[in-house]
């Protein structure tokens, strides 16, 4: 029968406890354990972060885990900026009042090189405002084709995507299907989305992006984009139904996390995520804090989560300003069992 050490070529090292520095394929015994260990995939954890000075929900969001802004949106509705340093959040520049204070935003980019787009008005009327920030100071950019809020939006100041939203009618908004691109300069209008959708999120490049969790749809499916074109995925489902969730990734790696099942606003699974390895989602760590129409940056390795609201508690009295971070390494002691 084969051995370890005729298979590796050395014995199972005994130790006291796990080494600090883990190499994929490392086999020991615990001894104060006394159980037998190996390198495997990581286990991803949430954290609780820096609170914010602003509750926020569905706001111009870009960045790292480390390195994150956050603009405008409420309640209430407010021009602050806020950026997060992976310990704590400071003020950043105003986002525009013109024309008028905007919340449920659209963001990308990042704080040396930010966007914020669309938006509605206090009469709850969408705009086509976008904005440009360099870390410190807005400044108004090339308008929409398409007025809409709640949408779904990514990539970089100069590569930027915009697909979906609420749209065009008031007061009662619809959702719209339409996609658009930025480049740095002004919109140019796409291929729409197969489906007209609002409240959904939505991560990646300007030539492959990922768009889940949005509404009217059940159960809850994903989108991808290539740069020309959207593409359903077939069953792209979360493994439990939700919309205005938040995600953050890529069209290869991505976290979902939180949102509102459809037909009502309350849920025991508020605090759900889910991993995407692109073409299925399963169920991964849950949130500590439960919440819908927050906003989400960053990897699947290091993400960050914050703001939105509990519809248990009701929009205002959830405080949304609460902030967690999101950690996957990529290998981690695991135990042998036999079973």
């Amino acid at each position: 029968m084969a051995t370890y050490k005729g298979i590796k070529g050395v014995k199972v090292k005994s130790l006291a406890s796990d080494p600090s520095n883990l190499i994929a394929g490392q086999v020991w015994y615990n001894t104060t354990s006394g159980t037998l260990k190996y390198t495997g995939p990581g286990v991803g954890a949430w954290s609780t972060g820096g609170q914010m000075s602003n509750s926020r929900r569905v706001c111009a969001v870009g960045g790292t885990q480390s390195a994150t802004f956050a603009a405008g949106s409420g309640p209430p509705t407010t021009t602050a900026t806020e950026e997060y340093n992976g310990t704590s959040w400071a003020s950043g520049g105003a986002y525009p009042s013109s024309p008028g204070l905007i919340s449920n935003q659209g963001g990308a980019g990042t704080i040396a090189a930010g966007l914020g787009l669309g938006g509605s008005n206090p009469i709850g009327v969408q705009v086509t405002t976008t904005a440009e920030y360099d870390g410190s100071t807005w400044t108004l950019g090339g308008a929409m084709n398409t007025a809409r809020a709640a949408m779904g939006s990514f990539g970089t100041q100069t590569a930027a995507v915009a697909v979906c939203g609420q749209g065009y009618e008031a007061p009662i908004p619809t959702a719209s299907p339409n996609c658009e691109s930025y480049n740095g300069v002004s919109w140019t209008d796409e291929t729409g989305s197969p489906t007209a959708a609002q409240l959904g999120a939505a991560c990646g490049t300007s030539t492959a992006g990922l768009y889940a969790g949005y509404s009217p749809n059940t159960p809850t499916t994903t989108q991808t984009w290539n740069g020309t074109s959207w593409t359903h995925i077939s069953p792209g489902a979360f493994t439990i139904d939700m919309y205005a969730v938040n995600v953050f990734g890529t069209t290869a790696s991505a976290i979902k996390c939180g949102g509102l099942p459809p037909g009502t606003d309350t849920s025991p699974n508020l605090k759900s995520a889910d991993e995407w390895d692109g073409s299925t989602w399963t169920a991964t760590t849950s949130k500590n804090v439960g919440n819908a129409s927050g906003n989400g940056t960053g990897t699947a390795a290091l993400g960050l989560v914050f703001g939105g609201y509990d519809p248990t508690a009701g929009p205002v009295s959830y405080p949304g300003d609460l902030c967690e971070e999101w950690a996957k390494p990529e290998i981690a002691a695991r135990t042998v069992t036999v079973s």
